[in-house]
């Protein structure tokens, strides 16, 4: 069901037995959530935690950019169909995504629950980033270094599984017809190798070669 749980909720509420439904079909689940989220905002204004929740939603189907590294350019149209989709402006759009996808769980919580408005959980979140900004202006040395290295490469391992995850579902999604063979899924497995070693070896920050 994509739109009408208030009513369905009604219905069951005072123990009807059959309630009218309309039949739609949608080229898949993007336009079913896009169709359910503009039958919401054409009804009615969402509030802060509805906005927030759907914005997590058109995530977990989107991987933003199209690529692993979306460009400036790409973030910039995804944030105006998702304002144009949502009917609010850009800037708000940009807070929701700052709350999203930077601010604490507790302050994101306090959101859904309605407790403060996005504008505030916005500032805040701003306000924590820049600390940790001036905190990690300085150099870190010796076990601080270590640590923060180690916790840095868990997050890059973590980014890149989850974003070749995305990818496996989006073509598993698209064409579910398709099967692979073990000798095709073992190339892939060295072309994925070899082209992320290629990145870890161009791309990472390198100790000084006498640390090596």
């Amino acid at each position: 069901m994509v739109d009408g749980h208030t009513r369905l909720a009604a219905a069951q509420k005072i123990h009807l037995n059959k309630v009218p439904i309309t039949l739609k079909e949608f080229v898949g689940e993007d336009e079913a959530l896009q169709y359910a989220i503009r039958s919401q905002c054409n009804r009615r204004n969402l509030s802060d935690a509805e906005l927030l929740t759907c914005l997590s939603e058109l995530d977990k189907r989107k991987m933003r950019g199209g690529n692993s590294i979306a460009s400036r350019e790409a973030i910039g149209k995804f944030a105006e169909k998702t304002a144009d989709l949502l009917g609010i402006s850009r800037t708000k759009v940009e807070q929701l995504r700052t709350v999203y996808d930077h601010a604490p769980e507790k302050l994101k919580e306090a959101v859904s629950r309605g407790d403060i408005s996005i504008n505030k959980a916005y500032k805040e979140t701003m306000k924590q980033r820049c600390e940790e900004d001036a905190g990690a202006a300085k150099t870190p040395t010796g076990d601080e270094l270590r640590k923060l290295k180690e916790s840095r490469l868990e997050v890059l391992k973590a980014d890149i599984v989850r974003m070749v995850k995305t990818a496996f579902e989006r073509e598993i999604q698209e064409y579910p017809e398709i099967r692979f063979s073990l000798k095709e899924r073992k190339e892939l497995n060295d072309r994925l190798a070899s082209e992320i070693g290629k990145l870890i070896a161009t791309m990472l920050p390198k100790e000084n070669e006498a640390e090596q």
